[in-house]
C-alpha cells in the first residue's frame, strides 16, 4: 500500500513473505545412540561398524520467512530529502546454511530427530530500522546565507550535509557444549565441527543483571546426564543488544 504524505512524502507499507523447501543439509547416518560410553568398538557400535560418521548430503530442510516493511521517503523539497524504513520480521528453518556458521553448527544434535532442529534462522534479525537524509547548505550564492558575499560566497556554495545510522535488533544464536565434549557419547561430526551436543535449560536465561561480560545468564544452562542431548533448542537464544 502506498500513500501520499503532504506535498513530497511517500508511505509505503508492505508484507513480504516467503517460503523455501528442499534446502541442502546434512546430518550423520551412522551416528551411534546416545550412551554413557565412547562411540565405536569395543563400546558403543554405530549402525555400520565399519565406518566413523557417514554424513549425509539431502535436500531436506524448509524456511518461511515473514515480515512487514515500512518506508517514508521524503523527496527532494528546499534542498532536503530524505528517507526511512522499518522492517518487522520473523524467519524460522531448520537449517540456516550448510556449513557451520557464527553461533549455529547447523548441524543436528540427533541425526534421528532433525525436526528438533526447527528454530529461528541464524540470520533472523527482529527489528531492522534505517533512516537517511541530504540536505544542501543554505550558505553560498542563490542560498539564504552569503549570497552575496564575493569570494566568501563562492567557497560556501554547493556544499552538501548527508546521513545515514541503521539500528537492529542482534542476532540469535545456539548455545552448545564445547566442541571437544562429546557429552551424548554419539560422536561429533566433521561437518558439525563437534559443536552439535546442546545442553539443559534449567532456569531463565533472561534473570539477572545484565553486562558486557555476561549479558545473559548463563547459570541457567548445565550438562545433561552423560549420554544423553540437551533439551536447549537450536537458535533459541536472541542477543538483545541493538547495533548501530
Amino acid at each position: 500500500m502506498q500513500r501520499q504524505v503532504g506535498r513530497s512524502g511517500i508511505l509505503e507499507v508492505a508484507y513480504v513473505g516467503s517460503k523455501g523447501t528442499k534446502l541442502l543439509t546434512a546430518r550423520d547416518i551412522n551416528q551411534p545412540q546416545p550412551s554413557a560410553l565412547p562411540p565405536g568398538l569395543p563400546f558403543v557400535p554405530r549402525p555400520d561398524p565399519r565406518f566413523d560418521d557417514i554424513d549425509l548430503l539431502e535436500s531436506r530442510a524448509n524456511s518461511n520467512y515473514h515480515s512487514l516493511q515500512t518506508r517514508f521517503q521524503q523527496r527532494l523539497s528546499k534542498g532536503f530529502a530524505a528517507l526511512v524504513s522499518y522492517t518487522f520480521s520473523k524467519s524460522i528453518d531448520n537449517a540456516s546454511n550448510f556449513f557451520s556458521s557464527a553461533g549455529d553448527p547447523n548441524f543436528p544434535q540427533n541425526s534421528y530427530n532433525v525436526r528438533a532442529e526447527r528454530g529461528r534462522s541464524n540470520f533472523d534479525v527482529r527489528h531492522r530500522l534505517s533512516a537517511s537524509y541530504s540536505y544542501d547548505l543554505p550558505f553560498g550564492k542563490g542560498r539564504t546565507y552569503f549570497a552575496d558575499a564575493g569570494w566568501i560566497s563562492t567557497i560556501l556554495s554547493g556544499w552538501q550535509s548527508f546521513g545515514i545510522v541503521t539500528l537492529q535488533s542482534g542476532r540469535p544464536f545456539t548455545v552448545a557444549l564445547l566442541p571437544d565434549i562429546d557429552n551424548s557419547g554419539t560422536g561429533r561430526s566433521i561437518l558439525g565441527f563437534g559443536a552439535n551436543d546442546r545442553p539443559n535449560v534449567t532456569g531463565d536465561p533472561n534473570s539477572g543483571s545484565r553486562t558486557t561480560d555476561r549479558w545473559f545468564n548463563t547459570a541457567a544452562f548445565s550438562f545433561p546426564p552423560r549420554g544423553t542431548f540437551g533439551n536447549a533448542g537450536r537458535i533459541f537464544w536472541r542477543d538483545q543488544v541493538i547495533r548501530t
